[in-house]
């Protein structure tokens, strides 16, 4: 594609086209398309036309490499260029310079790629809102890619709602950003001037768990020499992230409905109750419902959580294009945190992580890259790839083997290995169930060993 920015009837809309005519007649054997799209500036020195309209252009495009060759054009057309380039307006954005022959070692004109250093301030400027949006997610940021887009965009509706009642419940896969979202509701609601905490449920024991939250009073447990104020007052009038709430035990469960049915806590070993004003955001990788159905949660909590369901996609459902954009983005953000010039990843390395489904989703894809930041320098390739990254498919593998192993194993265990059941939900014959189970080499059980012989 070429840029002019005449009008199709000036002189020099003229020159663009014999521009045009030329390269389609140098690149017909290589089935290139070059087309010629006018940008109408009325004015091709006044920077606040230009850039909306260059702007508009570059993200018409922003899924595929653009390079913009920034020698020739008027001086605020190539300011425009390299301030769009800084903002980082499109992942794939090169800027590109040529040099006359009396400048280069070899005395011939060369083609140069020039680089500046990228900024998130001049992003917030350049943006178009609506188009390519950055969420408040803490300290790593990431841009909001389409697929993320609807579920930011509920999360928007819900932070305008400033009652403490309303409970969101954000579900999705560790690593895929819950706390991120959790901060990004906190940001844009009326309680964004108050304090944010988080705490994972998980990774503290029942007991410690409920003074942490509640606080607790001197001589409540031994060690306990004066009164622990709880996350609960602490962040009064602001809002309490609780990760991981499917791991918590069923006299908590208890304790924290009546936190969100009468907004009062009790202290450990105390029995006077206070009142809290908190909104309380909950995530989990689990099926709750499911939780409630084995009797391992409770239903009455599980409806007050769930006033509002926020779901996270993985890593591997993120279309291939977007995947691209968010490894080029942590790149350059991961560059800058280790004061380190951006790193190149080869052909077969990109083709290996295109094949690898990321179980840790977001949170592994950054480490990984922080890896190859400590011990790679200039391009990474495939010796610099985890070994335990290639020998790991496993649940998340995209080989079809294995997805049909595994959904066999499912079924199989949610029918209670009853074969004429399971091989009728899956909609196969009995007999092609038990090849496919001999196949794979499933384990089996079952209480008439008869139905299945070995």
């Amino acid at each position: 594609m070429l840029l002019s920015s005449a009008e199709s009837k000036s002189k020099d809309a003229g020159k663009s086209e014999r521009m045009l005519n030329y390269l389609n007649h140098e690149f017909v054997d290589q089935k290139h398309l070059i087309e010629l799209q006018y940008l109408n500036l009325k004015d091709i020195i006044d920077l606040e036309e230009i850039i909306p309209k260059v702007q508009e252009v570059l993200l018409e495009h922003k899924e595929v490499a653009v390079d913009v060759f920034v020698s020739p054009g008027t001086p605020m057309m190539q300011v425009a260029w390299m301030l769009l380039y800084m903002s980082h307006v499109i992942p794939h954005l090169r800027l590109i310079q040529g040099v006359e022959g009396a400048k280069t070692s070899t005395g011939r004109p060369e083609f140069r790629v020039i680089h500046f250093e990228q900024s998130e301030t001049l992003r917030a400027l350049f943006v178009k809102s609506g188009e390519m949006e950055l969420p408040y997610v803490g300290e790593q940021t990431f841009w909001l890619s389409p697929v993320l887009k609807p579920v930011y965009q509920q999360a928007q509706l819900v932070a305008s709602v400033a009652k403490r009642e309303i409970t969101v419940l954000i579900q999705g896969e560790s690593g895929t950003g819950k706390e991120n979202l959790a901060q990004f509701l906190h940001a844009q609601s009326t309680r964004k001037g108050k304090s944010f905490k988080a705490i994972n449920c998980a990774a503290i024991s029942p007991t410690l768990l409920e003074s942490r939250l509640f606080g607790s009073k001197k001589g409540a447990y031994t060690g306990a020499n004066q009164d622990q104020m709880g996350l609960f007052e602490s962040c009064e009038g602001g809002t309490l992230f609780l990760d991981e709430i499917g791991d918590i035990g069923p006299e908590f469960q208890q304790s924290l409905l009546r936190v969100l049915q009468e907004g009062t806590i009790y202290p450990v070993g105390s029995t006077e109750p206070r009142q809290v004003d908190v909104k309380v955001i909950t995530a989990t990788h689990q099926d709750l419902r499911r939780l409630c159905q084995e009797g391992k949660f409770r239903w009455d909590l599980f409806y007050r959580l769930t006033t509002v369901v926020l779901k996270l996609p993985p890593l591997r459902e993120y279309p291939p294009t977007e995947q691209e954009a968010l490894l080029h983005h942590l790149l350059a953000t991961r560059a800058a945190f280790f004061e380190r010039k951006m790193l190149t990843i080869s052909p077969s390395v990109r083709q290996q992580l295109r094949s690898y489904a990321f179980p840790g989703n977001i949170r592994e894809l950054i480490h990984l890259i922080d890896r190859w930041y400590i011990f790679c320098t200039g391009e990474v390739r495939e010796e610099d790839i985890p070994v335990e990254l290639l020998q790991r498919g496993g649940e998340h593998s995209w080989s079809l083997h294995e997805v049909e192993r595994k959904h066999i194993e499912k079924a199989l265990k949610h029918f209670n290995y009853n074969l004429t059941q399971t091989s009728s939900q899956l909609g196969i014959a009995k007999n092609t169930l038990k090849a496919r189970i001999r196949e794979f080499g499933i384990p089996f059980s079952t209480t008439d060993e008869s139905d299945f012989p070995s």
